[in-house]
């Protein structure tokens, strides 16, 4: 009977300590999610993967390349509407985009192709701009090597091969290689100079190209960073999303520094 008792006395004078030791816990683990919570609001992270929306493909954020390492993966794939060339990063010489389309584009009377949602989007554009009045007219779409290799030494027995590699791509550095990359002209017959930037088409272009997934690849004041001069009618297929989180930065932002690739 007193054993009893005394066993019941015992647990009574435990149970206020394990209640206590119950409310510290709870109180740390509490304060801990409080902690991460704040930390995660005032530290957002840059997500994975990029919403897909209107068509495009997903894909993962680009991360920093520091000088002297590879590209992420998905920068390298030529067939990404996201891969990043430039005259360090090329495209294998026989590569050709697995979706080629020939839609018909207010062109130069040429069969312009592009990738499949490029040359979608690109539709919508040319019509938007129809309805503002103002007429695109598309120069070049998706070049082969070996029909890049031909443009890039015509203009380099004109230029000499040094100036022109300031103005158009070498065989295999090329956007036009990969279907994404197009280039709009004055009119139906020829190629266009850095006037075409004061024309109807090229302000409206610097306005709205990135609503239907364009940006402006080599913008005027960052020869040094892309390294090429100021190309205002050559205009790349990235998607809506990345095409306007770069114009909110600013129209002028070249594609080096959003993917914040080092030389």
């Amino acid at each position: 009977m007193y054993a009893r008792i005394f066993a019941m006395n015992t647990n009574e004078r435990k149970s206020p300590f394990r209640i206590n030791r119950l409310v510290e816990i709870l109180f740390f683990v509490s304060a801990a999610f409080l902690i991460l919570a704040v930390y995660a609001f005032y530290h957002p992270q840059k997500p994975d993967v990029v919403p897909s929306g209107g068509g495009e493909t997903a894909a993962p954020s680009a991360e920093p390349s520091p000088e002297g390492t590879p590209l992420p993966a998905h920068l390298t794939d030529p067939d990404s509407i996201f891969v990043f060339v430039d005259k360090n990063h090329p495209v294998p010489q026989d590569f050709v985009p697995s979706d080629l389309v020939s839609p018909y584009f207010n062109s130069t009377g040429e069969i312009i192709q592009l990738k499949a949602e490029p040359a979608e989007h690109l539709k919508k554009m040319i019509a938007a701009a129809s309805k503002d009045k103002v007429q695109l007219v598309v120069f070049c779409g998706y070049v082969s090597y070996q029909t890049q290799d031909e443009y890039f030494q015509d203009r380099a027995a004109m230029l000499g091969e040094a100036e022109a590699g300031k103005v158009i791509e070498k065989p295999g550095y090329s956007e036009h290689q990969c279907g994404i990359a197009v280039d709009f002209s004055s009119n139906s017959t020829s190629a266009t100079t850095v006037a075409y930037a004061d024309t109807d088409a090229g302000k409206w272009l610097y306005e709205h190209a990135h609503e239907y997934g364009f940006i402006l690849r080599y913008p005027k004041g960052k020869e040094q960073i892309t390294g090429y001069s100021y190309m205002p009618w050559h205009y790349r297929y990235i998607g809506e999303t990345y095409a306007s989180m770069m114009y909110e930065i600013s129209p002028d932002l070249s594609l080096e520094e959003f993917y914040d690739i080092k030389k």
